[in-house]
């Protein structure tokens, strides 16, 4: 089987099709499509599952949003820097993002808001670069270290720090729905935008070529455990020849320039979306060092358009 992003309608979601043992929906959610597989001989319990599953993704992007007006993100983006009190699911993503933020020496880092509302927004709406003030002026307010936590509530120690958990968030999201599908089915597939999670049997995975969204780069096959790919060409605009994305660099202020894409797998989607996101900051050789030290497997498009692996990567390609 593999799975690529597909193009879904605002009018007829969720989507669900039925087939001889599985029910798959589709959807939007978390600013991405969502699709949902749940596989068993009994599809009233597969479509019961897909549902529930379903609705965890719906409320945790209410949740988790640094958009929709409301969730406990944004409450903490206009908060100052006064305490926010937070839900265990969100503390918990927080707490994994700080971690990975540490792990990667900054290269993830959940405080980049500023500086992605920057080249996403402002910059894409004038077109024309940032003065060299406005970039300075974004980066003073990207610091994981100055997001503290502390017995289930958190606050930024500068004003007019932000958070963002779009590298991360998908990733947690997927494996909830998962382990709904699991305490209910024989086997499932989670896929949420370039987040994908699954158990059960072996489901064979397409990754896609980031400059040819109709190629599939290399197919692998994975039985237990989460995919998440990383990518120039999801989010992009041009200013002139150069290309503008959403992965930044926190060390430079600017959008990452030293791969096309990264995909990652590991055990966990809480994992494999900041790691893929911190292995295509820091580029094939310092992204491949991070991946082996910790254990998961990477497969890296460099901005040449080669490819870069990590040792045990071969295991999974078919």
């Amino acid at each position: 089987m593999v799975l690529l992003p597909v193009l879904v309608s605002h009018l007829s979601l969720p989507r669900f099709e039925f087939g001889r043992d599985y029910v798959r929906a589709e959807d939007l959610a978390m600013d991405t499509f969502v699709r949902i597989t749940a596989c068993d001989e009994n599809l009233e319990k597969a479509r019961e599952a897909v549902q529930l599953a379903l609705r965890e993704v719906h409320e945790l992007e209410d949740l988790l949003s640094c958009e929709k007006e409301g969730t406990e993100i944004w409450k903490l983006n206009h908060s100052g820097t006064e305490w926010v009190e937070l839900s265990p699911k969100t503390y918990q993503v927080l707490q994994e993002a700080l971690r990975y933020a540490e792990l990667s020496d900054g290269a993830f880092d959940p405080t980049v808001k500023p500086l992605v509302d920057l080249w996403m927004k402002k910059v894409k709406e004038r077109g024309r670069l940032p003065s060299t003030s406005e970039l300075q002026g974004a980066r003073e307010l990207v610091d994981w270290r100055a997001l503290v936590l502390e017995n289930g509530r958190a606050r930024f120690l500068k004003e007019g720090m932000q958070v963002t958990l779009g590298g991360i968030a998908k990733g947690y999201a997927a494996d909830l729905a998962c382990e709904i599908l699991r305490s209910r089915v024989e086997a499932g597939m989670v896929q949420i935008g370039g987040e994908i999670r699954v158990f059960g049997k072996p489901w064979r995975i397409g990754i896609q070529h980031p400059r040819k969204p109709e190629e599939i780069l290399q197919t692998i096959e994975l039985s237990e455990g989460a995919v998440s790919t990383s990518g120039d060409y999801v989010r992009v605009y041009f200013l002139g020849a150069r290309r503008i994305h959403h992965i930044i660099d926190p060390r430079t202020g600017e959008p990452a320039t030293q791969c096309q894409s990264v995909t990652v797998v590991a055990s966990r989607g809480i994992d494999a979306d900041p790691l893929s996101t911190a292995s295509f900051v820091l580029g094939p050789e310092n992204g491949r060092l991070l991946l082996e030290r910790l254990g998961a497997f990477g497969l890296f498009v460099d901005s040449s358009g080669n490819l870069l692996q990590t040792e045990n990567w071969g295991l999974l390609v078919v």
